[in-house]
């Protein structure tokens, strides 16, 4: 979890500024649920960890489509592997990618390299599975024992999800809805980082419903961490731009 809040202040340091940097860093270190599993120590703030690197390449890549491939391959590989629902923040990351570079109309060849890279990181993990696939079986190695759901007990889970995105127990869709429309707002006034900022505030939602209508099935709350950090690391970089301009206007 350290390094975790460490790699959020480098990122927002280094697309924004010092204060947005540090300002996000404390709003991600504030909420419950990260600092519960933090102190438990289990594997999902690995998962976290795991998705911010896999997210700094893909803005190396954006940067310059010849560099985070690598990064982003043995990140989401290694993510994969420590826990097979790492697949949504996978999912939220490509979908973020491909958006991203359709916005720029990156040539159709990028594009294609985006889903290579996606489906080499998913081919290396299952191979890393081989041996407890072969000794175990794949009932044992690939079981989900997570109940199926029908689409209203889906849309009711949905929401319990977007409470531990948000830490907001009830009507938690207000405070995503809200952050979008926000940033919306700033979409025309804004650069370009505010753009990539939407595409992945809305990336990450739609990830979480892709997952669940495919699969059947919606995950334990304590897999959807991640939304948490990347939600208030995208709140804090716009509440602290924010404020910071209004300063810079009025001074």
């Amino acid at each position: 979890a350290f390094a975790l809040h460490l790699l959020v202040y480098a990122i927002a340091t280094r697309y924004f500024n010092f204060k947005v940097g540090v300002f996000t860093m404390i709003l991600c270190g504030a909420p419950l649920w990260g600092n519960i599993h933090a102190i438990e120590g289990v594997a999902y703030m690995l998962m976290t960890l795991l998705a911010i690197v896999a997210l700094l390449a893909i803005l190396f890549n954006l940067e310059n489509s010849k560099r985070g491939r690598g990064l982003f391959l043995f990140s989401s590989a290694l993510g994969l592997y420590s826990n097979q629902l790492f697949i949504i923040p996978v999912i939220a990351l490509v979908v973020f990618w491909l958006s991203v570079m359709l916005y720029n109309h990156a040539p159709q060849n990028n594009l294609r390299n985006v889903l290579m890279v996606a489906a080499v990181a998913l081919a290396v993990s299952t191979s890393l599975y081989l041996p407890m696939y072969l000794w175990s079986g794949f009932n044992t190695t690939f079981h989900s024992t997570m109940p199926r759901h029908d689409l209203f007990a889906m849309t009711a889970a949905l929401l319990e999800g977007l409470s531990v995105m948000t830490e907001v127990n009830s009507k938690s869709y207000i405070a995503v809805a809200g952050l979008i429309v926000l940033m919306c707002i700033w979409f025309k006034k804004g650069d370009e980082r505010f753009k990539c900022l939407l595409a992945l505030n809305v990336s990450i939602v739609l990830s979480i419903l892709i997952f669940s209508l495919v699969i059947g099935v919606y995950p334990p709350s304590r897999a959807l961490i991640f939304s948490n950090v990347f939600f208030f690391a995208i709140t804090g970089v716009l509440v602290a731009d924010l404020c910071l301009r209004r300063v810079n206007n009025n001074s």
